[in-house]
């Protein structure tokens, strides 16, 4: 493969990336250093695109590795997983006419994969983040608490962790936060939990939304409607408890982003609006602000 094909390669897919309206590493929480991308067996951390490439993979791990080094460290790539190219330098050494010894870089590029695609060997990540963490103190908004503890039953199960990402996991029931201590601001945290309790009410057991109870690629029209879905709902909670001024930033421009996905099907936008209301109705806010 020549230099040319390897940038081309590499831009394609931060391209593609991008072009999902995701943007992995603008999170409301800290990300502690010792987190960002690094290969696991040199514990050294991944430079210029290598660095966003992996990052933009999104995983709760931040440790990489190639297939060899999976496999002399007793582990295997795990079936079905796919790799992330990165571009690396190797210099090679040669003598000119004149007998004299020079250096000079040349492009490579390898596959690494994630520790979270390797099984057989023991991740540290936990551990490490568990002392690494500061030990901040998080101020409860109350009146966020008095809407999710309305909200009872009709939500799953909300599992707080040292992973680094938000998510409702529609197979298990059950919503995934970060630590509270992570998010910058209180109204952060509250805020993205509303965006994935909105997400939960997707699930077959309440209003079985398409986008949650059939898998769809991210980028796609149907992905974005619901992610519109859960940050209208969760825009609207957030108003209700008092933080909208707080989240209304965060909110436009992710909002804005699915809009761009969705700017040439307008009955999607229409879609999305109609089954948001139904989000707040199911989470019985609208009696509530009658």
């Amino acid at each position: 493969m020549s230099k040319r094909d390897i940038y081309q390669q590499i831009t394609d897919r931060i391209v593609s990336k991008l072009e999902q309206g995701e943007i992995p590493w603008k999170k409301p929480f800290t990300s502690l250093k010792k987190s960002y991308p690094r290969n696991f067996v040199s514990k050294n951390m991944y430079n210029g695109a290598n660095f966003f490439l992996t990052l933009l993979e999104g995983r709760n791990t931040p440790y990489w590795l190639t297939y060899n080094q999976a496999k002399q460290l007793g582990g295997n790539v795990k079936k079905g997983e796919s790799g992330t190219p990165i571009v690396y330098f190797q210099f090679i050494e040669k003598t000119n006419d004149k007998g004299e010894l020079y250096r000079y870089p040349m492009v490579k590029h390898s596959t690494v994969f994630n520790l979270e695609q390797v099984e057989g060997i023991v991740n540290p990540f936990e551990a490490e983040m568990e002392s690494l963490l500061c030990k901040s103190e998080f101020n409860n908004i109350e009146s966020c608490e008095r809407l999710i503890n309305m909200f009872d039953v009709k939500i799953p199960l909300v599992r707080h962790s040292l992973m680094e990402n938000a998510y409702y996991s529609p197979m298990q029931d059950f919503i995934s936060m970060p630590l509270k201590e992570r998010f910058k601001e209180e109204q952060f945290y509250y805020s993205t939990l509303f965006h994935e309790i909105a997400h939960s009410t997707g699930h077959e057991s309440r209003l079985a939304r398409p986008g949650i109870i059939k898998p769809n690629k991210k980028g796609s029209s149907e992905y974005a409607r619901e992610e519109l879905v859960a940050e209208l709902s969760a825009s609207f909670i957030c108003a209700e408890a008092g933080i909208v001024k707080e989240t209304e930033e965060n909110t436009t421009a992710y909002i804005q982003s699915w809009l761009n996905v969705l700017k040439n099907d307008s009955k999607i936008v229409y879609d999305a609006m109609r089954d948001s209301f139904k989000v707040l109705e199911h989470l019985q806010i609208l009696d509530k602000a009658a």
